[in-house]
């Protein structure tokens, strides 16, 4: 995987499973996957492990048992996560023993999956709506990282047909806003928030000569230029706003362009998009009306995308912004200008393969980071 198996900075200090309180060893894990996503509140993980005592028939493992981990980094982070058991497949191996895999998810995404309530307020925001005692209140044990700029809903209701994790996603994509946890923190931020924030650490740098250096890169992959996805979403187009008053029409053309620019971009490039001529958006006045702008934003902050191999460092977390400092492949003293400068972690999966951590990371903005790189 472009990492060279057993360097310290990559090794855990300490590392512990366990199923419904039974602790599985070190030596019968085989591999643990953890992924955190800025654009979704789930965080999903994959269990992989010998089954050498029957834990299946014996606990039994059928799915809703509560897995702990508690782990500590290189560095001396430690993370402790919580998460539910929620499918599970195995095999028999020739050694006599079962090599089972098991799906996880974190305990808030599966409270707000089984919950539909039927509740209704006449005006309430977001942040209201979701950090409810008959909500999601009583199952958050994060820290809020929620943003206060949020208008009220008014007469919303909740529809008794989709979970209360359907209804969240649904007020984010309307409040223009991402919705997702860290490792110890719930985030209801906009992108241009999350943008705006000061990068953290050192900066990230491709394969490095000093072995133990914590942001070193062993395998780096670029995707720029994703013309179908903005265009796909309208690049220009005229917005129609109803007043449901007096029945009046008021116009406002809305772009990609303005989109990126609302973001903050983490980079400086001018960004040039083809015209695909005007398309009409229908909304009304009520305060839905970010929902245009929204999906421009969504689509532009995904424009250049890298994916980092990096050692595994529990520090490490979605939305926070983060410098790279790449030297040119063909120069020794100039840098990569496409892809340095600053970018924001939009994704990130623990690969654990014990005693090995490394960390896959997926990185965004909508521009380049130097003046004069084309786009499209």
């Amino acid at each position: 995987m472009g990492y060279e198996i057993g360097t310290p900075s990559n090794t855990l200090k300490s590392f512990n499973v366990s199923i419904d309180g039974v602790a599985l060893t070190q030596a019968q894990v085989i591999q643990l996957k953890i992924k955190w996503d800025v654009s979704n509140l789930k965080i999903q993980g994959v269990l992989v492990f010998n089954d050498l005592s029957n834990l299946v028939e014996s606990l039994p493992i059928r799915g809703g048992n509560k897995v702990l981990t508690a782990m500590t980094d290189f560095s001396g982070n430690v993370s402790k996560e919580e998460l539910i058991l929620t499918d599970i497949s195995y095999t028999r191996t020739d050694e006599g023993g079962t090599l089972v895999q098991v799906d996880l998810t974190d305990t808030l995404t599966v409270e707000s999956m089984k919950m539909f309530n039927g509740m209704s307020w006449s005006s309430a925001d977001m942040t209201e709506i979701i950090d409810h005692n008959e909500t999601l209140k009583p199952s958050i044990k994060k820290s809020k990282d929620f943003t206060s700029s949020l208008e009220p809903h008014l007469n919303f209701v909740m529809p008794l047909h989709v979970s209360f994790n359907v209804v969240t996603h649904w007020l984010a994509r309307n409040n223009n806003v991402m919705w997702f946890q860290t490792r110890d923190s719930l985030v209801i931020q906009p992108l241009d928030e999350l943008f705006s924030r000061s990068s953290t650490g050192d900066p990230f740098m491709y394969k490095v000569s000093n072995g133990s250096y914590r942001r070193n890169i062993y395998d780096i992959s670029t995707k720029f230029n994703n013309l179908l996805r903005t265009n796909m979403f309208q690049a220009n187009g005229k917005v129609a706003y109803f007043n449901p008053t007096d029945k009046g029409a008021s116009y406002e053309e809305n772009n990609a362009t303005k989109a990126i620019e609302d973001i903050g971009s983490l980079g400086d490039a001018d960004i040039s998009i083809d015209s695909t001529g005007f398309k009409h958006f229908y909304k009304s006045a009520y305060h839905i009306e970010d929902k245009v702008n929204s999906m421009w934003q969504r689509s532009a902050y995904k424009s250049l995308t890298l994916e980092i191999l990096v050692p595994g460092d529990f520090s490490n977390n979605i939305g926070d912004v983060i410098k790279l400092d790449i030297v040119n492949r063909d120069s020794s003293t100039s840098q990569e200008v496409n892809i340095n400068g600053e970018w924001m972690i939009t994704e990130i999966v623990d690969i654990i393969a014990t005693p090995d951590f490394i960390q896959r990371m997926t990185l965004n903005r909508a521009k380049f980071s130097e003046s004069g790189s084309g786009f499209f």
